[in-house]
């Protein structure tokens, strides 16, 4: 890896934005002492696509000194956890924030990842990774659907007023947003959920919301069982240090028992799209 290439990882580990530099009318630019010319950069760029291009927008919290490594499925108290993680035992984000390709569209997030992808794009070792404890938490579907449904319509709309926010950069995440403000949780789950009459007859169209975040782990948590559960991770791990997990980032606006979104006919899709996790974890609706 050049020099500049290294020193390009860490002006998008510090937040540069490589959009900002291409529609600059500098030539050339320094950074940390070092005096840089745009076009190679800009050259240079292209091999940071090239390593990030699989990465995903999902990443994790690791606490080194307790050998912890949390993989961060989304809806299932994630953020809630990963505080505790950070402010009490040490946790740390791997990568510690979020990393940006040239269109300002999220390559790496400092959220959610898999075991298999922090192996793959170098983030830890899978060597190193057999010392660690890996957890995660999984949720009924029912229930994680319909917060989905909720914190598209209503809680993230008012981030679509700043040209900064997260939601414009997540591919065609805005464009959901803008789909659940406009529908009901049943057009929701039929636009984002329902498989084909052809692939149901031939059995496909099933999908797993945890399996690539359990993939491997030791331990798996469950978000309505959470407290006790995250108590039993910590006491394997050796710490037996009573550790609150507070109520972080909550669907306030959920206004009613998840049940009550559902018609018969969303509920028949994600009976059949989400069976997998529905049976492996025992859950009901």
């Amino acid at each position: 890896m050049s020099k500049i290439l290294e020193s390009l990882t860490m002006i998008l580990i510090f937040d540069f934005r490589l959009k900002n530099l291409n529609s600059s009318f500098l030539k050339e630019f320094t950074f940390l002492g070092t005096k840089f010319h745009k076009t190679r950069v800009l050259e240079e760029a292209y091999q940071i696509n090239l390593i990030l291009h699989c990465w995903r927008k999902y990443m994790a919290i690791i606490c080194r000194e307790h050998k912890l490594l949390f993989i961060m499925a989304p809806r299932t108290a994630c953020s809630a956890t990963g505080k505790v993680l950070c402010e009490k035992l040490g946790g740390e984000y791997i990568p510690f924030q979020d990393i940006v390709d040239s269109d300002g569209h999220f390559k790496v997030q400092k959220k959610h990842s898999t075991l298999s992808e922090l192996i793959e794009n170098k983030l830890i070792s899978k060597e190193k990774l057999s010392d660690y404890l890996k957890f995660t938490c999984v949720r009924n579907p029912y229930d994680l659907i319909v917060s989905e449904y909720v914190k598209r319509k209503v809680t993230y709309q008012p981030l679509l007023k700043d040209p900064d926010s997260w939601v414009h950069k997540v591919p065609k995440y805005k464009e959901g947003m803008n789909f659940c403000k406009e529908n009901s949780f049943e057009d929701w789950v039929v636009y984002r959920h329902s498989t084909s009459l052809a692939k149901r007859i031939q059995g496909k169209g099933k999908k797993s919301i945890f399996e690539k975040f359990t993939n491997e782990v030791d331990e798996i948590m469950k978000f309505e069982n959470l407290q006790e559960d995250f108590q039993r991770v910590l006491s394997k791990a050796g710490i037996e240090q009573k550790l609150n997990v507070p109520v972080f980032n909550k669907t306030i606006e959920k206004d009613k028992n998840y049940q009550d979104y559902y018609t018969k006919r969303s509920k028949k899709i994600i009976d059949y799209v989400y069976q997998k996790d529905i049976k492996k974890y025992k859950y009901v609706f």
